[in-house]
C-alpha cells in the first residue's frame, strides 16, 4: 500500500471507530501541511486555526481522503483526520450549560428525575 491508501484505510478506521458522522462536534488541536500524510487537504497554520469563528466545528462531509468541517465562515475546511479528535457530549453541554443555554433536553431521563426531586 502507498502512503495515500494507508492514509484513506486508517481515515476509515477513525470514522468507524469514533462514530463520526455529519453533524459530529469536532475539536481542531493541531495545524497542518498540504497533502500531510496522504491526505487531500490543505493546509491551515495555527493563526487561522485560532481565529475560526467557533472553537466546535461540525463535520459537514467525510470523503475518503479527508474530513470537511464547518466552522462558522464562509468556506468550509477540508481537514486530515490526524488533526481532529470529537468532541465527546458531555463536554458539549457543559460548555453549552456554562454560556447560559438550556440543556434540559439534554440531560438523561434519570438526571430530569433527580431534577425534579430537588
Amino acid at each position: 500500500m502507498n502512503k495515500k491508501e494507508v492514509y484513506i484505510a486508517l481515515q476509515a478506521e477513525w470514522v468507524r471507530l469514533n462514530n463520526v458522522k455529519v453533524g459530529t462536534k469536532v475539536r481542531v488541536f493541531r495545524p497542518n501541511d498540504n497533502g500531510e500524510f496522504g491526505s487531500d487537504a490543505c493546509n491551515h497554520s495555527q493563526g487561522e486555526i485560532d481565529r475560526m469563528s467557533t472553537d466546535l466545528p461540525t463535520v459537514k462531509r467525510i470523503v475518503s481522503d479527508k474530513v470537511w468541517i464547518d466552522h462558522g465562515a464562509i468556506y468550509d475546511w477540508a481537514m486530515p483526520f490526524t488533526c481532529l479528535e470529537v468532541v465527546p457530549d458531555n463536554e458539549i453541554y457543559v460548555r453549552y450549560f456554562c454560556e447560559g443555554k438550556d440543556v434540559t433536553n439534554e440531560l438523561s431521563e434519570e438526571s430530569k428525575k433527580n431534577l425534579r426531586k430537588q
